[in-house]
């Protein structure tokens, strides 16, 4: 074997090149990691079954297909619960014949609600926070709900589940933070006036840090159905939108580890414990356990006394 460097400048191979090998020719590479940080159309939506692509246990999904502004195509699939309580309905809409599933998902056990530390809940629950119609959530079908909305989205870190046993992709035993793909701005609803995509900031492997979700760095125009978290509704209700992500993971971790439900007296001392070395803690912690964001805060009740998840 010639020594590295010491070859000769012909191009012309002593061994028969495998038709399958991968060029390494820098101008055929992909960008690799996540989507993040970028403006995307939602080109299919639906329930369905995945195996995180390991050809191994099935696992129940939103499957959510995004187009951003080069005109690439990003699959993203969001856990959705326990496929022992809940299925993809069969009847469906926008797909190859009637048998195609995941319009709507529906119960085949005792439970009849989505939980709300689902990745898909969470997802859900930041559209909703841009702005997002409730009603095209409660009373259409998933697909017609989202397809060719345009939305912003940033990567987020999940909140900790505490006792939850990893499954399909997180169960390697992965140092990497588990993180989500959420919404951080709508920029137009379904049946809206496209708008031309900005790319943002492109990064593939960054994820945000909690308190970045509700940030917008696109400059694409806003939707046309304002988020009620925006402009003069901030000082009128006490929402600090700045603040807002942050808290909403810190609550949900405290519900979790609290059985999903705790007084309103007792947020105080479990946000100190959690937000401890938090550089922001002297504003968050009191914002954690403020009335408007209790009333505000996405999959929660709060009835004056006690918050509790939907």
């Amino acid at each position: 074997m010639s020594p590295i460097g010491g070859g000769s400048a012909s191009p012309t191979s002593h061994v028969a090149r495998p038709v399958n090998a991968v060029s390494m020719n820098p101008s055929t590479f992909v960008q690799g990691g996540l989507i993040d940080d970028v403006d995307v159309e939602i080109l299919d939506a639906r329930f369905c079954y995945f195996d995180y692509g390991k050809g191994g246990e099935q696992f129940l999904m939103l499957g959510v297909q995004l187009q951003d502004a080069d005109g690439k195509t990003h699959d993203q699939y969001f856990s959705a619960g326990d496929k022992e309580f809940f299925e993809p309905s069969v009847e469906g809409v926008g797909g190859e014949g009637l048998d195609r599933k995941g319009g709507w998902l529906v119960p085949k056990g005792y439970k009849s609600a989505m939980g709300v530390n689902t990745n898909a809940g969470l997802f859900m629950a930041s559209l909703v926070k841009e702005g997002f119609p409730v009603d095209r959530l409660e009373n259409l079908s998933i697909t017609e709900a989202l397809v060719g909305a345009q939305i912003h989205v940033l990567r987020a870190a999940q909140p900790k589940r505490k006792g939850l046993i990893k499954t399909g992709a997180q169960a390697g035993g992965s140092d990497r933070e588990p993180d989500i793909l959420l919404c951080s701005k709508v920029i137009s609803l379904p049946g809206q006036a496209k708008v031309k995509l900005g790319n943002g900031t492109g990064n593939v492997n960054s994820v945000a840090k909690p308190g970045q979700g509700a940030v917008a760095t696109t400059t694409s125009p806003a939707a046309s159905t304002p988020s009620p978290n925006n402009g003069a509704a901030i000082a009128a209700t006490g929402i600090r939108e700045d603040l807002q992500d942050e808290a909403v993971i810190a609550l949900y971790e405290i519900l979790s580890e609290n059985n999903g439900a705790i007084a309103k007296k007792d947020i105080a001392v479990k946000a100190f414990r959690k937000l401890s070395t938090n550089p922001r803690k002297g504003e968050l912690i009191p914002y954690l356990y403020s009335e408007p964001f209790l009333s505000s805060a996405p999959g929660v009740t709060f009835d004056g006394a006690t918050v509790k998840m939907t």
